[in-house]
């Protein structure tokens, strides 16, 4: 009976790696905090060139487009509240995305990132 209790309990060293395996989690992440953080001081043009590639082109917009059909084809998808571009009734299911794609529609951000991976940093 002993035994089976054991195996019930779990033995106290399957409890001692268990606390293990999420100390060892926390020393790799905080590494790859660290590492991320000299890296960025090291190389802050990096930091910049991701910064802006992965920054929403619908936050750069001053007005709002007259319809999602307009915004869809100029390449804006998923208007974001926060931008000025942001429009209540292109936002049907009040989520905070404005003008999203129908589904089975890829939005092209991963293009959009790729590309400006690519091209010079904008000076300004």
């Amino acid at each position: 009976m002993d035994s089976f209790q054991d195996t019930a309990r779990g033995t106290d060293e399957d409890r001692g790696s268990g606390a293990l395996r999420r100390l060892m989690a926390l020393w790799i992440a905080a590494c790859a905090v660290i590492i991320v953080l000299g890296l960025n001081r090291m190389y802050p043009q990096y930091g910049e060139r991701l910064a802006y590639a992965l920054r929403d082109p619908a936050m750069d917009l001053t007005t709002p487009f007259a319809t999602c059909k307009a915004a869809n084809a100029a390449g804006y998808f998923d208007i974001p509240r926060e931008s000025s571009a942001y429009v209540r009734w292109q936002d049907p299911d009040n989520r905070g995305l404005a003008c999203e794609p129908a589904p089975g529609v890829p939005s092209g951000r991963l293009e959009l990132i790729r590309k400006r991976l690519a091209a010079p940093l904008p000076r300004t």
